[in-house]
């Protein structure tokens, strides 16, 4: 071979090499956030330490072990007490205002570096604090194993910001114990694969929890430590509130009824074109002013009146008030793992004065993945599409388009089949012996979670009750498997809502009138 030729050759592979370094470093450092995922973190811990079950009564001592970290919840012989519960006239869940639903306690939480844990350890962090039961699942008596917000406080009352298990320091944690996922992987997935489109989803980090009592500890399960969705560094970046000043940065969340927080009366609220509530999470409550409270109701009446009015607003007008990318990761996220709580419940928007409204972070896919307990998911069609803004958004011209491109695009990458599948396995794996000890202490109730329930279009009744964590886990792996494929082939049909919008809805009449001027012109 002539050496120019070699030499031709060389210099184009050289050039083929140096793109795709280029385009995985662009993948790597663009379009994808670093995230601090807990298996991989602690890939030399051995899962299989431990014993595989917890005693009859539930007590375990101080030498009980586990490649997990441990927290230990002491609540000094006190009941924690379920004092929530649902609101049928309202269609809430509520608290009694005239009871504090906080009981007193010490946290303590062992984790070593050398992933061997053991209750008998001194704790890496002690910290006095409050908890309370929370989540309207934990609400219900079906579920007897709850999850938790925790407050820590220093012995004075005062907020304690203190960094767990690695992640960002603060006084506000949520310990969730996944009732309704034997798995134990559905928001630990959802949200890591989704963190890594959007920075600000909340942190979190298995752990096995316990509550000490006089006679050792009871043992309560595998749980996940989560941030919480809250202002700060590390969490939502938003400046802090000053009294003084009318406007500032604001963080929402659309939810149900809450009767003890501050719901805003927007303007698609009102008129019944979006569902569930908008309540302001952050300025606080205690120290929101009501002339703050009226100046972010209107910056949601103009977003609100500009995507649900009568004519079709463009992009660019709609990029004025939205970060339109976050509505559209949003939306194939939240669709992907076909989390259809999404846009109703736990759905949280933010924005900084000068700048335009996001969505997010995520939150909450216990649900999801054909998870509800009411109904059976349905993989050959899309949902997202109905809820709040997002309906709107779909009838603007570019945005269905922009949901199909980047769709594509995260399909070859985080939202690939390979990935997900290597994601769940790791994960699966890394969990090993604490899932079995959770299993000997709550099989009962993951046994009951989903009831069978009849398809509507073949009429056959369907269990999809599974025996083990690893058969739960090959069942999302197929669940994502067929949503994957319908999507793959069907994500393009989202473009007939704008077509719909623009050729038969509210601009029909106006080309009505074109088509019949040009014939009778003619």
């Amino acid at each position: 071979m002539k050496k120019s030729v070699k030499a031709a050759l060389a210099v184009t592979l050289s050039a083929v090499v140096l793109c795709a370094a280029l385009g995985w470093w662009q993948f790597s450092q663009t379009d994808f956030q670093e995230r601090q995922v807990h298996h991989e973190l602690a890939q030399e811990a051995d899962p299989s330490i431990g014993d595989a079950e917890i005693p009859e009564d539930f007590i375990v001592g101080d030498d009980f072990t586990s490649h997990l970290p441990l927290v230990v919840i002491d609540t000094a012989g006190q009941e924690i007490v379920n004092y929530k519960y649902y609101d049928a006239e309202i269609d809430a869940f509520v608290e009694p205002a005239d009871v504090d639903p906080y009981t007193r306690m010490t946290v303590s939480v062992i984790d070593n570096g050398s992933h061997v844990n053991r209750l008998g350890d001194a704790p890496a962090v002690q910290s006095s604090g409050k908890l309370k039961i929370r989540g309207n699942t934990s609400a219900s008596s079906r579920y007897p194993k709850k999850q938790y917000r925790i407050k820590l406080l220093t012995e004075t009352g005062e907020k304690n910001s203190v960094g767990l298990m690695g992640m960002t320091a603060s006084d506000d944690w949520i310990l969730n114990g996944t009732p309704l996922d034997r798995s134990h992987l559905r928001n630990y997935l959802a949200m890591n694969i989704g963190g890594m489109v959007f920075p600000e989803t909340p942190d979190m980090r298995y752990c096995e929890a316990v509550l000490k009592t006089d006679a050792g500890y009871e043992y309560l399960g595998l749980y996940i430590l989560y941030e919480a969705v809250e202002r700060g560094e590390g969490r939502v970046e938003l400046s802090r509130y000053d009294e003084s000043q009318v406007q500032c940065d604001f963080l929402l969340r659309r939810d149900r009824y809450e009767t003890e927080g501050i719901i805003l009366d927007t303007y698609a609220t009102r008129e019944g074109l979006t569902e569930e509530y908008l309540e302001v999470q952050y300025p606080p409550q205690d120290r929101i002013t009501p002339e703050t409270v009226s100046w972010i109701t209107e910056q949601i009446n103009q977003i609100e009146r500009l995507l649900y009015s009568e004519n079709v607003p463009d992009m660019a007008e709609v990029e004025r008030y939205l970060n339109v990318d976050t509505f559209v990761d949003y939306f194939i996220i939240n669709e992907f793992f076909m989390n259809y709580d999404a846009g109703l419940h736990s759905t949280y928007l933010h924005q900084q004065i000068g700048g335009t409204l996001e969505i997010g972070p995520l939150w909450d896919f216990d649900g999801a993945m054909d998870n509800y307990d009411k109904e059976l998911g349905v993989f050959y069609e899309t949902t997202m599409e109905v809820r709040s803004y997002l309906d709107a958004l779909l009838k603007v011209p570019g945005f269905a388009e922009r949901v199909e491109s980047r769709y594509h695009e995260l399909r070859k990458t985080v939202l690939s089949q390979e990935y997900l599948e290597s994601f769940i396995d790791q994960a699966q794996a890394f969990l090993g012996n604490a899932a079995a000890r959770d299993a000997s202490r709550w099989d009962a109730v993951f046994a009951a979670a989903l009831p069978e329930l009849e398809e509507e279009e073949t009429g056959l009744t369907v269990d999809r009750t599974v025996s083990s964590s690893q058969e739960e886990s090959q069942r999302i792996k197929d669940v994502l498997a067929l949503h994957g494929e319908y999507l793959d082939e069907n994500i393009q049909s989202l473009e007939r809502y704008t077509d719909t919008w623009i050729y038969g809805g509210q601009n029909a009449n106006f080309l009505s009138i074109l088509f019949i001027l040009a014939f009778f012109i003619s």
